[in-house]
């Protein structure tokens, strides 16, 4: 494991991005409360890469590791009883803990070590949620800064007290009402059906392999968006296209052929899934990532693009021809934006040489940011052809949304029973690493004890 020593990191988790010093270095920690202008009285959470870590710096009982090996790595934080090196570190008497799903996260961690963490943001503020944006706002004053590589939910954790009683404090990616739901089972019949649940799930990883489940996100914020009329964005729009193609791969992962083996339990749950192939090809045609729609979302698009680029070329041949011509009264040999508009950096003694429209100014005064009168006609016609890209995006999201809307109760039942499926194969990959066997339970509770 490589020291970090003092040094503050940004780097995208499962839910939102983080910024982050060894849960060992109180000078770096206080680094982020400086850059963040944080209230010292907030705590930092901590993020591990495994229980191990956790270990280190937190108290655990079985019900703590049995809970931590539930719901993690995922989307909750556990609030549990500190340890004397991080109450003297961190100030703290309990400290809240998470295993990020995160491959890139958990490889930092794993070569750094533990690490307190936040979001990043100015106190107070909605956290960012993109590379550009935490790049211009952190860059130089942080030692590195991660690009996101794989999804994220953009939810923050579900945070759970387990010092005395369990208490959820916050729900997150995960819901309270999922969390109150594990309690004990109250009649026989159900406990055994969970129980051939869990063993099917287990003959499953041993027999094919982990389950399609990539790409299922929480789809609760963006459906219910679409019900109430709302346009999507397209960050919505790909999470729910992934968790459709989760749905379509996990009803293709359940087929089986005629001397396969069967597992009925769970071939019965997936038979409930429906797949929207329609829908999820058309997500996936039309939105490139969270901020960005493809020119194959439309006809009128591609073509909006394609006069936008054409025009673009065309404007920045003139206006270095401009460049070349006025060189003599320009501050540097080289031409700049002003808003969407292409303008050229005019000294301010030859401001009347140059005939057009002034959009800015520097600050000594020495250079004005002048659009040539040659450039407006051209200049309009992008910004034309900005506000028809605009309006074009708009009206896709729109018939996306609507579409999503159409099928919101479909999607909706995709989600929970691919939520159910991750619940019962997490159950299983837990008594696969327990080495644990299916118990048999009686109606008289009577039971063996083997030496």
């Amino acid at each position: 494991m490589s020291n970090i020593g003092d040094k503050v990191l940004i780097f995208p988790t499962d839910t939102v991005y983080g910024i982050a010093a060894s849960v060992y270095s109180k000078k770096g920690q206080e680094r982020i409360y400086e850059i963040k202008h944080r209230d010292r009285n907030k705590p930092l959470a901590v993020l591990c890469a495994n229980l191990k870590q956790i270990d280190e710096i937190a108290y655990l009982d079985n019900v703590s590791k049995a809970l931590i090996n539930e719901f993690l790595p995922g989307a909750v934080t556990f609030i549990l009883n500190a340890k004397p090196i991080i109450k003297e570190i961190m100030g703290i008497d309990t400290v809240g803990v998470r295993i990020p799903n995160s491959k890139l996260a958990l490889a930092i961690l794993t070569e750094f070590g533990a690490m307190a963490t936040t979001s990043v943001n100015e106190s107070g503020d909605v956290p960012l949620d993109t590379y550009e944006e935490i790049f211009e706002a952190y860059s130089g004053k942080v030692d590195y800064i991660y690009k996101k590589e794989e999804e994220s939910s953009s939810h923050s954790s579900t945070v759970i007290s387990l010092v005395d009683n369990l208490k959820v404090l916050r729900e997150g990616a995960i819901t309270k009402e999922k969390i109150e739901e594990l309690k004990p089972y109250d009649n026989l019949f159900e406990l055994n059906n969970k129980l051939e649940e869990t063993d099917e799930a287990l003959q499953v990883l041993i027999g094919k392999g982990n389950p399609p489940l990539e790409g299922l996100f929480d789809i609760h914020e963006g459906v219910e968006r679409a019900r109430k009329g709302g346009t999507l964005t397209p960050g919505q729009l790909l999470k729910i296209g992934s968790t459709l193609r989760a749905t379509r791969n996990m009803k293709e992962f359940f087929k089986r052929e005629e001397n396969e083996q069967s597992y009925e339990r769970l071939e019965d749950l997936a038979y409930i899934l429906t797949p929207l192939k329609p829908l999820e090809d058309e997500i996936e045609r039309s939105i490139v990532s969270e901020e960005e729609v493809s020119d194959k979302a439309s006809q009128t698009l591609y073509a909006i693009r394609k006069s936008l680029k054409e025009k673009n070329s065309s404007i920045r041949e003139k206006v270095s021809s401009i460049v070349r011509s006025h060189s003599k009264y320009l501050q540097d040999d080289l031409y700049t934006m002003r808003g969407d508009r292409y303008v050229i950096p005019v000294k301010s003694e030859y401001k009347s040489a140059v005939p057009g429209i002034v959009h800015d100014q520097s600050s000594t005064g020495a250079t004005f940011f002048i659009e040539p009168m040659s450039l407006v006609n051209l200049n309009n016609e992008i910004r034309e052809l900005v506000l028809k890209e605009k309006a074009e995006i708009e009206k896709i999201l729109t018939a996306l949304s609507l579409k999503v809307r159409e099928n919101s109760d479909t999607c909706l039942s995709n989600f929970k029973m691919l939520v159910e499926f991750d619940f019962i194969f997490a159950k299983a990959r837990y008594g696969e690493k327990l080495n644990a066997v299916k118990p048999l339970i009686r109606e008289d509770g009577r039971f063996n004890i083997i030496s």
